[in-house]
């Protein structure tokens, strides 16, 4: 049984132990001596506890935990209240679990943050990847990192609709840290041979995806698993432009030794979103080329593990830290890993927020590779930066084969790919919502 199963039927029994002891006191006319009814319920409570240790709790649990103590002690009509209770909250409130992901492979994950340290600190990039491995019978944990950085109560204030987040509580999601994923953490990759690459070289498909607004790592998890199963790997960027609801890093902070992340900026909402000001756009149009050169800084990482020049510690080049995983363990994975990704045809997609982002980026490269040099310029220090620190002259840059953007925010792009990106400029106006013949040239 995989574990998201087993955690599910566990948990059941904790839920629907209370109902069916009272039910059957109730219905047999069953009265248990003292000490059963005492020690029954407390070991019902401490058994689950037990199965469950490897998994974060939630709060779900609290209302049949909550009956099975009145119960114990005595107060037999409270604990069957509860137990309904528990019931009703199982049904409303239902942990998800994500069915077995179809294809010929198995997944494993790692979250990882990348440091380059060329010249200086650098800067740093995070996300979540996932490719082929072995079979196995593993789960890991949907929200990265265990949750330890509070990411369920940043959706609920981030991302809830704005007329709700006043009187949503902050641990109604707290339950999301208990769901577990079809993939194996830091588990070795699986090479496949040449036959069944699609390319007939043995190399590994790669895909990098960009999330939306207030959206995270996990956001695109159903798609990077699939695809992971089916033999790519998957690099889902976490934007540090501080549009995700949480940017999480691996290291803590040096100062205080806290989980160390970037919290969402919502005072770009201040300027104005419906309708969107001008002052927004530009505001959501420097955000992208922040993004952009986050998808830059991932493209040079996997030019650096193509190439074996990336290091999990040393105070020079690609410094990569990999939660969970000793330095040993992410040299092992990545050395698996190198001369075997196919970055010389890799495909960039994002949605919303992200499809504005990789439109950027190909059209970008596009121009780049037909001379437009001034691109480049365009893009600002940090790109000139990134090219310095984290990559060199020796590294083939990798190739965008293919772009995809799902339900792309056009009018959040740069001006100067809109040309390239097929952009008129108008967006949401009234030719697109009243669907006359225009309406096709709205993007």
């Amino acid at each position: 049984m995989s574990w998201p199963h087993y955690y599910r039927n566990v948990d059941r029994l904790l839920i629907w132990s209370l109902p069916l002891w009272t039910a059957a006191r109730v219905l047999l006319g069953f009265t248990p001596p003292s000490f059963v009814a005492i020690c029954a319920p407390l070991g019902v409570m401490v058994a689950h506890r037990i199965a469950t240790w490897r998994r974060p709790d939630y709060w779900q649990l609290t209302a049949p935990r909550l009956g099975l103590c009145l119960s114990a002690a005595g107060w037999g009509v409270c604990g069957a209240v509860f137990g309904a209770i528990s019931v009703a909250i199982d049904a409303a409130f239902r942990l998800p679990s994500l069915k077995p992901v179809p294809g010929p492979w198995c997944v494993g994950v790692v979250d990882y943050e990348v440091r380059c340290n060329k010249r200086g600190e650098g800067r740093r990039i995070i996300g979540r990847m996932l490719y082929p491995t072995s079979a196995h019978q593993d789960c890991a944990g949907y929200i990265a990192m265990q949750d330890r950085h509070k990411l369920t109560r940043a959706f609920i204030q981030n991302a809830a609709p704005r007329e709700l987040r006043p009187y949503l509580p902050r641990w109604i999601l707290g339950h999301w840290a208990a769901i577990g994923i079809r993939a194996k953490y830091g588990a070795t990759p699986a090479l496949p041979s040449a036959a069944d690459t699609p390319s007939g070289d043995g190399k590994l498909p790669v895909i990098v995806f960009s999330h939306g607004l207030t959206a995270t790592r996990e956001t695109s998890s159903s798609m990077a698993l699939s695809l992971a199963a089916a033999g790519a790997l998957v690099l889902l960027v976490e934007h540090t432009d501080r549009s995700s609801s949480l940017a999480r890093f691996v290291e803590a902070d040096p100062s205080t030794g806290a989980p160390s992340a970037l919290p969402y900026d919502a005072s770009v909402m201040d300027l104005g979103y419906e309708p969107a000001t001008e002052a927004y756009k530009e505001a959501r149009r420097a955000q992208t080329l922040i993004r952009a050169t986050n998808v830059e800084d991932t493209l040079e990482f996997l030019e650096a593990i193509e190439e074996g020049s990336v290091l999990s510690g040393g105070a020079r080049g690609t410094h990569v830290r990999m939660d969970g995983l000793a330095d040993a363990q992410v040299e092992t994975l990545l050395s698996t890993l190198r001369g075997r990704l196919a970055i010389d045809r890799l495909v960039l997609g994002g949605h919303s927020f992200g499809g504005a982002t990789a439109l950027t980026v190909c059209a970008d490269r596009v121009a780049a590779q037909h001379g437009a040099g001034a691109v480049a310029a365009q893009h600002g220090a940090d790109v000139a930066g990134a090219r310095d620190e984290c990559s060199s002259d020796r590294i083939r840059p990798a190739r965008i084969g293919a772009c995809f953007a799902l339900d792309p925010a056009v009018d959040w792009m740069p001006r100067r790919v809109w040309t390239a990106t097929g952009y008129d400029g108008v967006f949401n106006d009234t030719r697109c919502a009243s669907g006359g013949r225009e309406a096709a040239t709205c993007l």
